[in-house]
């Protein structure tokens, strides 16, 4: 998630379109350009597509990207 509070890459989402709905679906951010990010949902069917980064509401931040140290076979920040 951006300073800002817009969703990022690795992102959970839902959509406020959604929300005002009373509706409950997760999405994925799995790109992102300028103001839009393409989202993989989690509905039955799996659909991916292009939102409006201001159309969505991020639920969880992806934190920090995490390495893989090999030599001590733990993650580091």
């Amino acid at each position: 998630m951006k300073d800002s509070g817009a969703p990022s890459i690795g992102d959970l989402v839902v959509a406020l379109y959604d929300v005002e709905r009373g509706l409950s679906c997760a999405g994925l951010v799995i790109e992102a350009r300028g103001i839009e990010c393409k989202v993989l949902w989690s509905s039955e069917n799996h659909p991916i597509g292009w939102w409006s980064r201001s159309a969505l509401k991020v639920i969880s931040p992806s934190g920090p990207p995490k390495k893989f140290n090999a030599l001590n076979n733990h993650l580091t920040t």
